[in-house]
C-alpha cells in the first residue's frame, strides 16, 4: 500500500476563503486529481474517499475542495449554499493553487466531480486549459431543469403530508393545523422562474 500524508489546504475564490485537504503520495511531483463534491455536500464524502485511496495508490496527489458556502467554506454573499459557477470558478482557482505548489506537477492536473459535481469539472475543463483530463460521474447537463425537478418532487412530497396531517387533525385533534403550517411557512424562499444570468469573470477568459 503506497505511504501518504494529508495536509490541510485553503486558498481564496473571489475573496470567498476556501478549505480543502490534500492528500500526497510518498514520491516526488505526483499529477494531481482535484475533486468536486456534489450539491450541498462537502469535500470528504460520498465517493471521495473511496476516489483518493485508489488514485493514491496509482501515484496521484488529491485535492477534495469544500466549494463555497459548503462545509467549512466561506459562503458566496447570495447565501450560504448557491452552487453554480461558483463551484466552476471555486475548482479553477483551485488549480491556479495546485500549481502554486513546489511538491506537485503542476502540468498534469485532472478533474474528478460527482453529481453536481459532475457538471462542475465539465464546465471547468471546457473553460480551463491547464485541465489534462476529467472525469464526470451522475452528472447533468442543464442545472436549472434539474433544480426545479428536485423543487417539484419536494413539493409535491410536502403536500402528501399537509393531506395526512388534515386527515389526522379532522380525526383526532393532533397534528399540524394546515392554517399554522401555512402561517409558519410565510418568508420561506422558493424557486421562483428562471435563474438570473449574471457577468462573472472566469480567470483567463476575461
Amino acid at each position: 500500500m503506497q505511504d501518504f500524508r494529508e495536509e490541510a489546504v485553503a486558498f481564496h475564490s473571489e475573496g470567498a476563503h476556501i478549505v480543502g485537504t490534500i492528500a500526497l503520495p510518498n514520491q516526488d511531483g505526483p499529477p494531481v486529481v482535484i475533486w468536486s463534491h456534489g450539491y450541498g455536500g462537502y469535500g470528504n464524502v460520498l465517493g471521495a474517499p473511496l476516489v483518493k485511496s485508489c488514485l493514491i495508490q496509482r501515484g496521484f496527489a488529491f485535492l477534495t475542495i469544500d466549494h463555497r458556502g459548503c462545509g467549512a467554506s466561506q459562503a458566496s454573499p447570495r447565501g450560504r449554499c448557491v452552487q453554480g459557477i461558483e463551484s466552476v470558478l471555486d475548482v479553477i482557482h483551485a488549480i491556479s493553487y495546485v500549481q502554486s505548489r513546489p511538491d506537485v506537477d503542476g502540468q498534469r492536473i485532472g478533474l474528478v466531480g460527482e453529481s453536481h459535481g459532475g457538471a462542475t469539472v465539465l464546465m471547468s475543463g471546457a473553460l480551463d486549459k491547464r485541465v489534462g483530463a476529467v472525469v464526470a460521474t451522475d452528472a447533468f447537463a442543464d442545472g436549472h431543469a434539474w433544480l426545479a425537478q428536485m423543487w417539484e418532487k419536494k413539493a409535491g412530497a410536502e403536500a402528501a403530508g399537509r393531506g395526512a396531517d388534515r386527515h389526522r387533525h379532522a380525526r383526532t385533534g393532533t397534528g399540524c393545523h394546515p392554517i399554522r403550517r401555512n402561517r409558519a411557512a410565510i418568508g420561506t424562499p422558493t424557486l421562483a422562474g428562471p435563474p438570473t444570468v449574471e457577468s462573472r469573470c472566469i480567470p483567463g477568459h476575461c
